[in-house]
């Protein structure tokens, strides 16, 4: 049996750190989470020097791919993700893309991991407009104030935009989108640029599933215009892991009352994990000894097959490998806007022992 302590730090890395401070002063030493890289990098000293092992279920920044550290981390980093997306991009006939990102850890990781990925192809990613990530419910709000002030940031990116479609042929150029439920406001000022609705937008795990977006309609009908496309990491489901994944999801789909991210299910297998780990080490002559728990956790992890499948980790302490769901928001004949399975990308070693992607379409 375990014990749940529950807090919630609004993924605020400020609040974060303050929330491990109070869970460290009540003796817990395994965290789930956190679960945006920016709160991982500023909780990440703490958790090393004060002996807690963090376990995030959804933070992929590739400059927190540390060997050694206190960070187990139960996805794979950007570097999966920006292949994937920088090939799908590719795949579309795109050859020229304008970013637009928040400028925090996790949105600098993987727009820097796109560019290199997408110049490999032979690709080209202008200079596009980085954004400072807002912070709280401001962040998601449609008033007025704040509408004006993605408007600014939008200008910008209208201008390079322009330059780019004037330089290369409209339908090679895309628009690549790394936020968080800031989206909701960005899509709905990107409708005052006519030149955005003419190339075609891409977006992240940050954004995919998002609920907002579908029950915004001026946000959604953007979306689907420009075939807003949106990768986030999948599970591969097997003979082993189907049923009880799909029971999972299934519960988590009742409770919340929208399609669940796979983030959801990496949480429960990043719990049992935790628990598998903690109930192990008491049972030895060393259960303070951190080093210990590491070890153990790691040992756990790379022989444990849970409901998101083999959670066999890396040297950095992340998941070894990544698959990949491609989501799209789709308009029915009910007039109702949803989220709408397109394609995958199975990641799988080639002969020198990398990682390649295929696409399957759905």
């Amino acid at each position: 049996r375990i014990g749940l302590v529950v807090e919630d730090t609004h993924t605020d890395p400020s609040m974060c750190l303050e929330e491990l401070r109070d869970l460290a002063s009540k003796g817990i030493r395994i965290v789930i989470g956190p679960s945006t890289s920016a709160e991982l990098q500023q909780v990440r000293d703490y958790a090393d020097q004060n002996g807690i092992l963090l376990v995030s279920p959804s933070s992929t920044s590739p400059s927190l791919s540390i060997i050694g550290d206190n960070i187990f981390r139960l996805v794979p980093d950007d570097t999966h993700q920006a292949q994937a997306i920088a090939l799908q991009m590719w795949k579309d006939g795109i050859t020229v893309v304008v970013p637009i990102w928040r400028t925090d850890v996790y949105g600098n990781g993987l727009v820097s991991t796109m560019k290199e990925d997408f110049k490999k192809l032979g690709g080209t990613v202008v200079d596009g407009v980085g954004y400072f990530p807002p912070i709280g419910h401001f962040s998601t709000s449609l008033n007025r104030i704040n509408l004006i002030i993605w408007n600014q940031q939008l200008s910008s990116l209208s201008s390079k935009l322009i330059q780019a479609i004037a330089q290369y042929r409209v339908d090679k150029v895309g628009v690549y989108l790394v936020a968080f439920d800031e989206v909701v406001p960005i899509l709905i000022q990107a409708q005052d640029h006519p030149e955005f609705s003419r190339v075609k937008w891409y977006g992240s795990d940050g954004t995919a599933l998002n609920n907002g977006l579908i029950k915004n309609i001026d946000a959604a009908i953007f979306a689907e215009k420009t075939a807003f496309l949106n990768p986030i990491y999948s599970v591969q489901l097997t003979n082993t892991n189907s049923i009880r994944y799909n029971h999972v999801q299934s519960e988590i789909q009742n409770m919340i009352g929208r399609i669940p991210r796979s983030y959801a299910s990496v949480a429960y297998d990043s719990l049992r994990l935790a628990a598998l780990t903690e109930n192990a080490v008491l049972r030895t002559m060393m259960p303070n000894d951190v080093n210990f728990l590491k070890k153990t956790f790691v040992h756990i992890a790379d022989s444990y097959t849970g409901i998101t499948g083999n959670t066999a980790l890396n040297a950095a302490g992340d998941r070894s490998y990544g698959n990949y769901d491609f989501w799209a928001i789709k308009q029915g004949s009910n007039g109702v806007f949803t989220w709408q399975l397109l394609n995958k990308h199975r990641s799988h070693l080639g002969n020198n022992n990398s990682n390649e992607m295929t696409q399957e379409n759905n």
